[in-house]
């Protein structure tokens, strides 16, 4: 059990270390052979499924005298089969974006999107953390694969969200430049930031889906901590299983805390 938690331990903390905002840079990846401008494909989608297939192990070390901690190893166990098969094609292929001559390419956990830049409107795009908005303005030109729940959210770790937005618009506006795409000289200042939406249209209130993250998050930390006893007086809080049972509550913690700070920040700057 105790390799089981720091094994877990481990993962949690490398892909938050990889998810921090501070780690975008303003520049794509220039591919010359494929010719496009790739947002570089992190590797805490792995990661994540170290941490995942832990927990899978969790269900099978439970010792048949350990009955109590049965349904609790067992439902945590099936929350990660879940997320396993969930985050399965991401992990193979990667999630991000592709701006190539022809348009966009964005690969989603479960799908796929991709975007002619005649579908493109340069005035309807803006930036949230981590990802790019876009509302087309010929949406029946986008093509989806997969199962994709808004194809007007692009994913772009790694880059600086406004200045993929920039480049996202500089192209869509101007398309006698797209042929630099892939090109070093295809790259825009990294000063570059997207302009104003054009008329009167606000991006979407996103206030509701950052408290339920909000919530979801104060959940996680309440129940690691109430796991932490639980696990605690059945094991021992000396015990190595106790021990790295604290370890892996601290982590849990640690990441729901980052979460609910990033949460509150985001909910200040829409206030």
């Amino acid at each position: 059990m105790a390799i089981v938690f720091l094994s877990l331990i481990f993962a949690v903390v490398i892909v938050v270390t990889v998810l921090r905002p501070d780690q975008a840079r303003p520049a794509f990846v220039v591919d010359e052979r494929s010719k496009g401008l790739l947002t570089p494909r992190a590797g805490g989608l792995p990661l994540l499924g170290v941490a995942m297939q832990a927990l899978v192990g969790l269900g099978l070390i439970i010792p048949d005298d350990e009955a109590d901690l049965g349904m609790p190893a067992w439902t945590i166990s099936g929350f990660a089969v879940v997320m396993l098969a969930v985050c399965a094609r991401a992990t193979l292929i990667g999630i991000g974006l592709t701006i190539g001559s022809d348009g966009l390419r964005a690969d989603k956990f479960t799908g796929t999107v991709v975007v002619p830049w005649e579908a493109v409107d340069p005035g309807q795009v803006w930036s949230s953390p981590f990802e790019v908005h876009l509302r087309y303005r010929a949406p029946e030109l986008v093509r989806v694969t997969g199962w994709v729940v808004n194809p007007g959210k692009l994913r772009v770790d790694g880059v600086v969200p406004d200045f993929a937005a920039a480049t996202i618009q500089h192209y869509a506006a101007n398309p006698a430049e797209r042929m630099l795409i892939g090109a070093p000289a295809g790259q825009l200042h990294p000063l570059s930031q997207a302009a104003p939406m054009a008329g009167p249209v606000t991006p979407p209130d996103t206030r509701p889906a950052v408290v339920a993250v909000l919530v979801l998050n104060v959940l996680l930390g309440a129940g690691a901590v109430a796991m932490d006893f639980t696990l605690g007086s059945e094991l021992g809080n000396t015990s190595v299983p106790g021990l790295a049972a604290h370890a892996a509550t601290v982590a849990l913690v640690l990441l729901a805390l980052r979460m609910i700070r990033g949460a509150v920040r985001l909910l200040r700057t829409r206030a």
